[in-house]
């Protein structure tokens, strides 16, 4: 007995890390279920279902503003039909380096605005890249915040390397952009 076609046959990764696929071509095993659910649809299937979420999406509100473009004003925010899928372990440790990182950014801004300015009187970080910068709060300096916390949300851009390492991008402070996606899309 033959087997269906499956959307990975014949899916090379040509060197890169894949969330799916290993690099011996195998669906990886945390994404097999996926797989199989994708297995039981065709192009115009998927198709469809992108278009079905799209018109849900404009219908909720849930759309971004490009300024300065000409082919509209609203469009709905991009999500991908297949799901990432973090495995618990990789979970764990990812959580714990974002949770650093959203603390050494807490404690650069303390160190800045209620602090001794270390990192700039130490040459880290030039004085005039903070006095410059457009998020740098002057009327902010020697006003402390309850725990130190300065970062009260925090969007940090995460990204696989070629070996499928975890590298954060960059940080969004001041305003994440996504955060009210962010709820509006949980399952």
């Amino acid at each position: 007995m033959t087997s269906a076609p499956s959307w990975f046959d014949d899916y090379a990764t040509d060197g890169f890390f894949d969330e799916v696929v290993s690099a011996d071509g195998s669906v990886r095993d945390h994404y097999r279920s996926v797989a199989d659910r994708l297995d039981r649809f065709n192009h115009q299937q998927l198709a469809d279902h992108e278009r079905q979420r799209n018109d849900s999406f404009l219908t909720q509100g849930i759309t971004f503003t490009v300024y300065g473009e000409e082919e509209g004003t609203e469009r709905t925010f991009p999500m991908d039909l297949v799901p990432r899928i973090i495995p618990a372990d990789e979970w764990a440790e990812l959580e714990a380096g974002l949770a650093q990182r959203v603390t050494a950014l807490n404690a650069f801004l303390d160190d800045l605005y209620v602090g001794e300015s270390a990192i700039i009187n130490d040459q880290v970080v030039p004085r005039w890249l903070v006095l410059s910068s457009r998020g740098y709060e002057r009327e902010a300096v020697g006003v402390p915040v309850p725990n130190a916390s300065r970062c009260l949300v925090a969007g940090v851009d995460v990204i696989r390397d070629g070996d499928g390492t975890y590298r954060a991008l960059e940080d969004n402070l001041r305003s994440p952009s996504g955060i009210s996606y962010v709820l509006e899309n949980r399952a």
